[in-house]
């Protein structure tokens, strides 16, 4: 749950400097601009994170090994 608070945060943060015409870092400290994130949805449709920004995005990482 703490990984997706710090995701949330750091897309949250960063969007604000970034709309108030600054430059934001971009990394995984709080007020950083997410860094990008690239995938593919279940359908086969390519998509990245900077796609949703200014929204809230729920980021679920997991494997099937």
């Amino acid at each position: 749950m703490a990984a997706v608070f710090s995701c949330l945060t750091l897309v949250s943060l960063g969007f604000d400097s970034y709309a108030a015409g600054q430059d934001p870092k971009v990394g995984f400290e709080v007020g950083n601009l997410a860094p990008e994130i690239q995938g593919e949805d279940l359908d086969g449709v390519k998509f990245k994170l900077s796609d949703y920004r200014g929204k809230v995005v729920v980021l679920d990482f997991w494997g099937d090994w």
